[in-house]
């Protein structure tokens, strides 16, 4: 008994001295935790000569400590006060890059991030000869309704420049000449203002009257509604260009205007090419993943003004129809690739006639249909073989090719 109670007593005092040890010579340090990264999400993303943006900065700290913010910038102005997370910045009169620092601290330890705000120059009217030079920053169109280019004058867009279009009804109305002399390294990009791939839209570029003329090469004309549209007696070119994801359309041709589409990539856009009663050269373009059709050809009397080559192109998966001949419409169709224009459930066809008057054939040789057979190649036609009631013409499809022809894109 005696043995036990002393061995009780010097395990306590030993313990005593032990905790005793320590709270007199040790030190317990808790670590601060530093803020966590800062995420900066913008209300704009590209910004005009003296435009107003807002910066909400987003940062997370560890020890769930308040968080204070600063803001600064060497140029430019705050509207608001600059130590909230959320503020709003008035850029520059003169376009540029230009940094706004935004800095977290926690009261022990700071974080801070930096951006690049590319400040545009905003062009708000041509009159005479207007050049947008390749001077690092974008353009920006900001307009509410479509910035008209007034017959006589000219809008001139070097290599490399990008076009913003600040609105989604905002755009181009050309009278008169609107010249974009973009190339293979230096291309011409017109798009929507928004930061995020696929979001944003823009209404378009409208050509119109006699006096209308588009000279336009190597430019990305992404997102709009109706992208290129070309009307009463206007001249257009495209060459090498992308049309790509239009609401609408991506070209759309009418009232006896002129169009030479070259070497173009006209994809996911709801429909490719409409003509109607005009005067079209399709060479060389790829035509692929739109909606609807890849082109929609008609002639509404059987004397309009209609002459349309289409030629040397790729024209497939497009949902249902690759080409649709409505009317009078009689284009040639030669040495052109079809596949796979069809919907989910596979029924579609390669080229069709709907509603269709001229008794005239089609001249559809020298295509490559993927498959080489006659009946197969039949199978992806629809004409008066399908319909005699409604529809006049047969399409001649006669000297089909056994295999794709060459050259048939010219890749960017």
């Amino acid at each position: 008994m005696f043995s036990k109670s002393f061995f009780f007593i010097r395990l306590l005092v030993v313990s005593v001295v032990i905790l005793g040890a320590a709270g007199c010579e040790d030190t317990v340090e808790f670590a601060n935790g530093q803020p966590g990264g800062i995420s900066v999400d913008k209300s704009i993303c590209y910004l005009g000569t003296g435009g107003l943006i807002t910066f909400r900065a987003k940062c997370q700290d560890p020890d769930g400590d308040l968080l204070s913010f600063r803001w600064t910038s060497a140029a430019g102005e705050f509207t608001t006060a600059t130590n909230d997370s959320i503020v709003t910045w008035r850029a520059p009169a003169v376009a540029g890059v230009y940094s706004v620092k935004v800095s977290v601290s926690d009261g022990l330890a700071s974080r801070s991030k930096t951006l690049g705000v590319e400040v545009g120059e905003n062009i708000n009217s041509v009159q005479g000869e207007v050049i947008l030079e390749n001077n690092g920053y974008p353009y920006l169109i900001a307009s509410q309704g479509q910035l008209t280019i007034p017959a006589g004058s000219t809008l001139r867009i070097r290599a490399g420049v990008d076009v913003v279009i600040n609105s989604v009804t905002g755009g181009l109305l050309v009278r008169g000449n609107l010249v974009a002399e973009g190339e293979l390294t230096g291309k011409i990009m017109v798009i929507p203002n928004s930061c995020k791939v696929g979001e944003g839209r823009w209404e378009g570029i409208r050509f119109e009257g006699p006096g209308a003329t588009g000279s336009l090469k190597y430019v990305d004309f992404l997102r709009a509604n109706r992208t290129i549209w070309v009307k009463d007696d206007a001249v257009v070119s495209l060459d090498t260009c992308v049309v790509q994801d239009s609401e609408e359309l991506g070209v759309w041709v009418e009232g006896s205007a002129h169009v030479n589409i070259t070497g173009c990539k006209i994809w996911y856009n709801d429909g490719g090419v409409r003509v109607t009663d005009s005067y079209v050269t399709i060479d060389k373009a790829s035509i692929r993943y739109n909606q609807g059709y890849g082109i929609y050809c008609a002639a509404q009397l059987a004397d309009s003004p209609f002459e349309v080559y289409i030629l040397n192109s790729v024209i497939a998966n497009n949902d249902s129809r690759g080409i649709i001949l409505a009317e009078y419409a009689d284009p040639v169709i030669n040495m052109n690739t079809f596949f796979y224009n069809e919907d989910d459930s596979g029924d579609g066809y390669a080229l069709e006639l709907t509603s269709y008057f001229n008794p005239d054939s089609i001249d559809a040789r020298m295509n490559f249909w993927r498959v080489t057979e006659s009946e197969d190649i039949a199978e992806m036609i629809y004409d008066k073989v399908d319909d005699e009631v409604n529809i006049a013409a047969y399409v001649d499809y006669s000297d089909w090719l056994m295999s794709q022809p060459a050259a048939i894109w010219r890749k960017k």
